[in-house]
Order: C-alpha cells, then structure tokens, then sequence
C-alpha cells in the first residue's frame, strides 16, 4: 500500500505515478466501516485519533520522520520523496509531486473553469452545456491550510459543506458555454438534482430530483 502516490499502480487507462502535492498526516486504516459521526469527529477534534482498538489494523504519526506503525501490528512502512514538516499533530509528511510529461493524460484541454457546485448531473445541448449539483461552499486548498492552523472556523465550515452535501440548501443549475466555460445564467433547485438524471431534447431540459419530482426547463 502507498500513501501519498500510486506508483506502478496503473490499471487500463489509469497512468501512474499520480502522486499527491500537499501535506498528510495521522494515516489510519481500519478493517471494518466507520460510521460518518466517527469520521467528522476524528477530523474536527483537536486531539489525535485512538492508536489502537479493535478495528484499527494501522496508525502512522509520522513523529520523528517515520513511518512507524504505532498501532501495535508492526505494519511498518517507509518514506520515500517526502520531507518532515509541522503536521495537524506533531510532525506529518510533506510531498512535491510534479508530473512528467510521459505520464498521466495526454488529453489537451481546451479549457478550464471553477463553478459554484459540485456536479451530479450534465448534459450538452448545441454550444450549452448544463451542469446542476449541491453548492460548494468551500475552498478545498485554503480549509486544508486552516485545518493545519487548527482554525475551529473550519468544522463549521466543513459541517455547513456536508449539510449542503445533503441537500439542506437545495441545488443549483448552470447553463455554460461550452466553448470557454463562462457561466450564461444560473437557476436555484428547491432540490438535488438525481446522479446523472439530466436529459435534453426538442429545444427542452428535462432534470430529475432527489425528492421525486421531474422538472421540465423550456425556452422562453
């Protein structure tokens, strides 16, 4: 198993390495599901995760730059292309992966753009390209840095994430270009949009949700 890269793990059109850029710290492996409370409590607290139990087969702390298994299963692992820096506890490991260019896609994309949801469900029409899901609520890179600052504004922010995740705040629907990207208008949903249940035909769009209802969009 390895954290942080997936080296010679490639699998169909899967290209490896793959490697992760940021910091990563408290690895944990357990052999049996834990429930999402147990989850979000191991991430909001300010204390470490328990180092041993019944379903915890491994615990890596990365304190004094290893990868010592503290769980007591001697499941020990090694580092290698990563560097020992202030983790949410003590130390963590810090990785630089740079892709190179024999590997990962050789997709050329013509363009890229950040929206407002997380998409469940998308459709093309013509030179529109409709997308609807949840609202994202935050940004993933700048949570993370305050989640290692131990901000207690993140929880929260991560709790109102998850809330919208389930559909507290309904959905959104984006019609996009699909030459550049850019946003051409924007419809709120009283709920989620169902996983990939988005259609178009005859000049209308037809969006089911996770409350039962078929929604039918036309041109005005």
């Amino acid at each position: 198993m390895e954290v942080g890269a997936d080296d010679a793990g490639a699998v169909g059109d899967y290209k490896s390495p793959l490697g992760f850029t940021g910091a990563i710290d408290e690895v944990r492996i357990y052999h049996a599901p834990l429930s999402a409370d147990e989850i979000a409590a191991h991430a909001a607290s300010r204390q470490r995760a328990p180092t041993e139990g019944d379903k915890l087969v491994l615990a890596v702390t990365f304190e004094g730059g290893t990868a010592e298994d503290v769980s007591g299963n001697a499941n020990n692992g090694e580092i290698a292309k990563a560097q020992s820096v202030k983790g949410k506890f003590g130390r963590g490991m810090q990785f630089a992966f740079r892709q190179s260019r024999t590997s990962g896609s050789f997709v050329k994309h013509r363009w890229d753009q950040d929206v407002p949801l997380m998409v469940r469900a998308m459709v093309k029409a013509d030179d529109t390209l409709f997308i609807a899901g949840p609202p994202d609520l935050i940004d993933e890179e700048t949570s993370f840095q305050r989640l290692m600052d131990r901000d207690p504004k993140v929880a929260k922010n991560l709790a109102a994430q998850d809330a919208a995740l389930d559909g507290k705040q309904g959905g959104l629907l984006l019609a996009v270009s699909a030459q550049d990207g850019k946003t051409l208008a924007k419809y709120k949903l009283q709920s989620l949009p169902s996983w990939d249940g988005m259609a178009a035909a005859n000049g209308r769009l037809f969006l089911s949700t996770t409350d039962g209802t078929v929604v039918c969009y036309g041109a005005k």
